[in-house]
C-alpha cells in the first residue's frame, strides 16, 4: 500500500539550480528552453514543468505549462 501511494505522488517536475554570481534570477535562453521541454514532457501526465532560479540577491520560481493542455 505504501509503495502504491509513493508511486502516486513522488515525481520529478522541475529543476532548480543557481546562476553564478552576479546574475540575477531570470530565466536565460537555455533556461526557457529547457522549461518549454520539460512542460511538453510532462503533459502527459497532467503536470506543470516548475523552475527555481537562484540568483545572487534573488529567487525567482517559474511555471510552464504545454500548448496542448
Amino acid at each position: 500500500m505504501i509503495a502504491q501511494a509513493e508511486l502516486l505522488t513522488a515525481f520529478d517536475n522541475g529543476e532548480w539550480y543557481s546562476h553564478p554570481p552576479g546574475a540575477g534570477s531570470n530565466p536565460s535562453d537555455n533556461d526557457v528552453y529547457l522549461l518549454v521541454h520539460l512542460a511538453q514532457k510532462l503533459d502527459s501526465d497532467g503536470l506543470p514543468a516548475i523552475m527555481m532560479i537562484v540568483g545572487e540577491t534573488e529567487t525567482s520560481c517559474y511555471i510552464g505549462y504545454s500548448d496542448n493542455s
